[in-house]
């Protein structure tokens, strides 16, 4: 019996890395690959990543001076736990709110008024940008790490929308377009009969 699931995972791969070249020139392949075959991302490669794909490295760290520099300006501007260890591993919480600082996305009154992991893991939770099922004390492995910094980059691609309300919004305007062809219909057939 031949193992079906390597090639369904090589193709999501390939997917990942042409969705993301565009926005992260700084990373190489072989970088992609090493995280791509992590078990866990730990925080130092979730700043680096993240920071550069959300180009929110502060302009005096060179993009390529390496992870502790990005894992310092992340633990700097409070992104990170405090006390945070370099090598440990990143929880989906912190990830979340990792990502929203870093792209300076808005979140929900909650998070307006608490910002932290667990209400930017809610808002996340909500844009239908993180895997289910979730739980922000989970670990992150390599795939899912690149899985939701695309389904991210994707987001703010559509004007800042999910994925899940752009298709809302597309089929409202087409069902009231719809809705307004077939009254003209109508209106028409009525007028006829009379």
């Amino acid at each position: 019996m031949k193992n079906t699931l390597k090639p369904q995972i090589c193709f999501l791969i390939c997917v990942i890395l042409l969705v993301l070249s565009p926005c992260l020139y700084a990373q190489n392949a072989a970088e992609i690959d090493i995280i791509l075959e992590t078990p866990e991302v730990n925080l130092s490669q979730a700043t680096r990543f993240v920071l550069t794909a959300s180009e929110a490295l502060p302009e005096m760290v060179d993009p390529r001076s390496g992870e502790s520099a990005a894992f310092a300006a992340a633990l700097a501007n409070g992104w990170l736990p405090k006390g945070a260890s370099a090598d440990r591993p990143i929880k989906l919480g912190e990830l979340s709110f990792l990502i929203m600082k870093a792209f300076n996305m808005k979140g929900n009154l909650l998070y307006a008024l608490f910002p932290g992991p667990r209400y930017s893991y809610r808002e996340l939770q909500y844009q239908r940008i993180l895997p289910e099922p979730g739980d922000p004390r989970m670990r992150v492995n390599g795939v899912q790490f690149l899985q939701i910094v695309e389904r991210v980059l994707h987001s703010l691609e559509i004007g800042g929308k999910t994925a899940y309300e752009a298709e809302t919004e597309r089929i409202r305007t087409e069902t009231r377009a719809e809705g307004r062809a077939l009254n003209r219909r109508v209106e028409i057939t009525l007028l006829n009969q009379d």
